[in-house]
């Protein structure tokens, strides 16, 4: 029963963030989509210099009560 109750929230939160809306869970934190913006780095082994396209990814920030938590 656990595992259906998180799939159904991880479900939720997904749904969410597809509709580029930010999920807050109160109490715990919001999940947010941001977008990453056109970058250059480079190859390490190469040193080959690269083009990162913009992409969108998901950042999460912790609620109160969670930060709270971890801290003391």
């Amino acid at each position: 029963h656990a595992e259906r109750a998180v799939n159904s929230v991880l479900t939720s939160i997904s749904g969410g963030l597809q509709d580029d809306q930010a999920v807050q869970l109160v109490g715990f934190g919001t999940f947010q989509v941001k977008d990453r913006a056109q970058r250059t780095c480079r190859n390490p082994r190469t040193g080959e210099t690269m083009l990162v396209p913009a992409s969108k990814t998901v950042g999460f920030r912790a609620g109160r009560a969670l930060k709270g938590a971890v801290v003391d």
